[in-house]
């Protein structure tokens, strides 16, 4: 019964809640369509123990780094992500400043592989960024610790599709958003309108003779009190009254004597 009566308010209300999700999907539609696509690319390496560890004279030394690879590795990937690292590799493209192009880099759990990826407007870029800046921190770190050096392992390849935007989670996400102010909109409506109404008609839900609530209005209450106790599972009982044989009272002041004893019950 409750979902007939909101799907009457929707259709009731269907000039607003059509309006109301036409313009927030062409409202998503325009943000997702006017926003710069941004392609990502990813280079990974591996950090490996290098030529150093098989001489003699480094082997104790080469020891205590082995317990300190993770931490190592780690250390390379904040490199990776250095503005130093970021600038030689702009100068190296000759990109300028590169401010629309983001680096990070992530070292995988329980591994020693280091990804280093590159966001920004243009795939091409961005690919051949996120190799240079491999190459760069490559070059960078030789020497600076004697077991461990920085090899590729797998080199960026040029995007095809942006991450972002992702149009069909906006459209999605845009039609939702439509029907659920449409039908916001539409609910708020009609609750606005309940009290005007009552407020209008208060004479005409009064019964002229008896000065009690006429048959209309108590139908609706009683529709409405039916609801609210199916909704909440409580009991709702109804007495009804009879009062026969009025027409028995007769004199010249028998319609207001009626009127009296019906108001009296």
């Amino acid at each position: 019964m409750e979902l007939k009566i909101y799907l009457n308010i929707l259709l009731k209300k269907w000039w607003i809640v059509l309006p109301t999700f036409l313009i927030t999907l062409t409202s998503g539609i325009l943000f997702t369509y006017t926003q710069i696509p941004v392609y990502s690319a990813t280079a990974t390496y591996l950090v490996v123990p290098g030529s150093s560890f098989d001489t003699v004279g480094s082997f104790a030394n080469g020891l205590d780094m082995l317990g300190r690879r993770q931490e190592i590795a780690t250390t390379f990937a904040e490199i990776a992500t250095s503005k130093r690292v970021k600038n030689l590799a702009m100068k190296t493209l000759a990109l300028g400043s590169g401010q629309d192009y983001s680096i990070s880099s992530n070292l995988r759990a329980g591994t020693n592989i280091i990804e280093i990826t590159v966001d920004g407007p243009n795939p091409d870029i961005v690919q051949q960024l996120a190799n240079t800046i491999g190459s760069t921190v490559e070059q960078y770190v030789q020497g600076l610790y004697e077991v461990f050096i920085l090899v590729p392992l797998d080199e960026a390849s040029t995007p095809v599709n942006p991450i972002s935007p992702n149009y069909a989670l906006n459209m999605a996400l845009a039609a939702v958003l439509g029907l659920v102010l449409g039908g916001g909109l539409a609910f708020l409506s009609e609750y606005l309108e309940t009290p005007l109404s009552s407020s209008t008609i208060g004479v005409n839900i009064v019964d002229d003779e008896t000065g009690v609530y006429n048959k209309e209005y108590f139908l609706r209450r009683l529709s409405e009190e039916m609801v609210r106790a199916r909704r909440n599972r409580y009991p709702l009982s109804l007495a009804l009254m009879r009062i026969d044989d009025l027409t028995l009272i007769r004199g010249n002041d028998s319609s207001r004597v009626r009127s009296e004893l019906l108001r009296q019950v």
